[in-house]
């Protein structure tokens, strides 16, 4: 009998189970994440007994054998701030495939988090390959209190041109990359009027002013306050945040993880999740970047990514050698009640999960 209930163990365990399931379903076939025990402790929250209800888990007694996560925050609409999450690490155990039970935790996710008033979850469903098992749109665009707003795609930036290559799992994509080597030079930290330094505790309430200033523009984007933002920032050794201050103000901040990822080999590979330039002037902007992706390339990083919805210029991204990829992914909003209406269509702030 499988029951649907919190996840009850470790992140250690947590990872061990979504990663082998990964393994088992892509390993040869795609490039995908390998969540760290400590990543998913990060943006779970789940040393935070009050976080523990959104991390739904199926189990056949004591045995795990599905996970269908969610990390809370609130998000900025059409419809003023609203409470939600962002929804990822789908895995269920192949011997129990056929038992509807992905249906079971995502109506179950849902509840929990409309429970406590939220409106919107945020996923994305990889399209890039046709082994990728994630749920394509119906016909009409709307299916269970879902809408499937559009495709995204990342930019890329090669920061280890032979490693990567060899990492590529598709045979094209390895000899772009061959190719394109003598166009990507090693990112240089250059010359900046402002200092870069590493984030600290006290400029949680500039960096909240300024990506409220950023987002106020977005159609939806992530709400931050100081709390959730604090911990996004330095809540964890995962995280990675630069931020560029000039005469003792800070003007903008960059914030990334690296994580390995298996595609032919396994690498590790960095993602942005937030690039706020909201008072760097043109000239600050590159260094600011450029500081993030040599600390990437000193991790080993093999290649820096950036979701592409609308949130950092494209500018200081082509200056700094990213390329924008094809789409690969939907960008999916589930509704736990009434849909949120207004312009969904308008650049976004939001995380890859």
């Amino acid at each position: 009998m499988i029951e649907v209930r919190p996840y009850e163990g470790s992140a250690e365990d947590l990872s061990n189970f979504v990663t082998a399931t990964w393994r088992r379903d892509y390993a040869g076939k795609m490039a995908f994440p390998l969540w760290s025990a400590e990543y998913l402790r990060w943006q779970l929250r789940l040393d935070e007994e009050r976080f523990r209800k959104y991390q739904v888990a199926a189990y056949d007694g004591t045995r795990l054998v599905g996970t269908l996560l969610a990390a809370p925050c609130a998000f900025q609409t059409p419809e003023g701030r609203v409470a939600g999450a962002h929804g990822s690490w789908l895995a269920v155990d192949p011997e129990y495939r056929g038992q509807k039970i992905v249906g079971r935790m995502a109506e179950e996710r849902v509840r929990r988090v409309a429970e406590d008033g939220g409106r919107l979850v945020v996923s994305y469903r990889f399209f890039g390959s046709k082994h990728s098992l994630a749920e394509r749109p119906p016909t009409d665009k709307v299916d269970g209190g879902k809408t499937f707003i559009g495709k995204r795609g990342f930019w890329a930036r090669v920061l280890d041109t032979p490693r990567a290559a060899r990492w590529n799992v598709l045979g094209w994509e390895s000899i772009l990359t061959r190719v394109g080597g003598p166009f990507t030079p090693h990112p240089r930290v250059t010359t900046a009027k402002g200092v870069i330094r590493p984030a600290r505790d006290e400029d949680i309430p500039r960096c909240v002013e300024l990506m409220r200033k950023m987002t106020a523009r977005m159609s939806v984007a992530v709400a931050w306050d100081e709390e959730l933002l604090r911990h996004q920032l330095l809540g964890s050794p995962v995280a990675q945040t630069l931020v560029t201050e000039t005469e003792g103000t800070v003007r903008g901040f960059v914030n990334f993880h690296v994580l390995p990822f298996l595609g032919r080999t396994e690498e590790p590979v960095g993602v942005f999740d937030i690039v706020c330039l909201e008072a760097v002037t043109s000239r600050d902007c590159v260094p600011l970047v450029n500081a993030a992706l040599a600390a990437m390339r000193e991790q080993g990083g093999v290649l820096a990514l950036k979701i592409g919805c609308g949130d950092a210029p494209w500018g200081t991204l082509l200056w700094t050698h990213f390329v924008p990829r094809l789409p690969d992914s939907y960008l999916v909003f589930q509704w736990p009640q009434a849909p949120i209406v207004g312009n969904l269509s308008g650049p976004m702030h939001l995380l890859w999960r």
